[in-house]
């Protein structure tokens, strides 16, 4: 994992905190599963693999690494604007060639800007959405601090970039990279973003808000431990023997079996490894799944 100050440019005024991007890449190999308890079933089973959606071991690992990351982040003056849209392009194409599973995270106390693209209103201007001044006036409704009029002021650099942001992170996430979103104190005016951010990145979280929100630094290791859980999910499985035949085997999501389905369910990929697709995968990637069984003995569940 690399780790990136998303830092550029130097604005007038206030200092801005911006610790981006950063991918993390871990192996991602898919771990032989084990055999415990047999889910209920109609027919016998012959055989059974079982494994754990987040293993201790590899939860544990995740921490050490999470916690040795965080310290090189934050081992860093933040000073300037968040040209968070142009960071994450630029990382786009050395992210999806690297090895493994990689996910992106985006931890900001503030909005995204510094884009030459964008111009505001008074409402979109951080400066104003912020309580600052620019020539000793303050900024509010009927003064628009982002006015490119404004000699003082930081000009359209400080309008939030709410559009190119949400076009990078979808980018990503067509290349299969998630981007978990994380609100540091002083984000929380941004929420509307930042949840739209972790949805369309992949990450969103069940209930209110959808990105990670912390209230504290102290709980921010915490939280960096619990997303790097999810980063672990793969939907890709390996067997330590092939079944005597492929057609009686079923795929178990906590207790549940799933059908054999290329969009939204599972197929084999080789004798002794198969993949989980669709709607199925996603619900592994949200922590949706505690235990993945994969059973043989009975005739392979078909789609409907």
């Amino acid at each position: 994992m690399a780790l990136t100050p998303a830092v550029d440019q130097r604005m007038p005024g206030k200092r801005h905190r911006a610790w981006m991007t950063q991918a993390w890449m871990l192996s991602m190999a898919p771990e032989p599963m084990s055999r415990p308890r047999m889910p209920r079933m109609i027919c016998g089973a012959a055989a059974m693999w079982s494994q754990n959606a987040q293993s201790d071991e590899r939860v544990e690992r995740v921490g050490s690494f999470m916690s040795k990351a965080m310290a090189a982040a934050t081992d860093v003056e933040p000073i300037g604007g968040t040209p968070t849209a142009a960071t994450l392009e630029v990382l786009a194409p050395t992210l999806a060639a690297l090895p493994g599973k990689t996910a992106v995270v985006l931890a900001t106390d503030g909005a995204p800007n510094c884009s030459a693209k964008t111009s505001c209103t008074a409402s979109e201007c951080v400066y104003n959405i912020e309580g600052e001044s620019v020539g000793g006036k303050k900024c509010t409704s009927d003064y628009n601090c982002c006015d490119p009029a404004l000699v003082s002021g930081p000009g359209p650099l400080m309008c939030v970039d709410g559009v190119e942001t949400t076009l990078s992170v979808q980018h990503l996430r067509e290349l299969g990279i998630r981007t978990f979103v994380v609100g540091i104190p002083g984000s929380a005016q941004y929420g509307l973003l930042l949840d739209q951010l972790a949805t369309i990145g992949g990450s969103a979280r069940v209930g209110e808000p959808k990105y990670y929100r912390i209230d504290d630094m102290e709980s921010l290791s915490a939280t960096l431990r619990e997303i790097g859980t999810q980063v672990l999910v793969t939907c890709d499985f390996v067997l330590d023997q092939a079944p005597p035949e492929p057609s009686l085997v079923n795929v178990y999501f906590d207790q549940e079996a799933i059908a054999y389905d290329a969009e939204d369910g599972w197929t084999w990929t080789g004798a002794q490894t198969l993949s989980v697709h669709g709607e199925a995968c996603d619900r592994l990637e949200e922590g949706a799944v505690g235990q993945v069984q994969v059973v043989a003995g009975c005739p392979t569940k078909q789609p409907l």
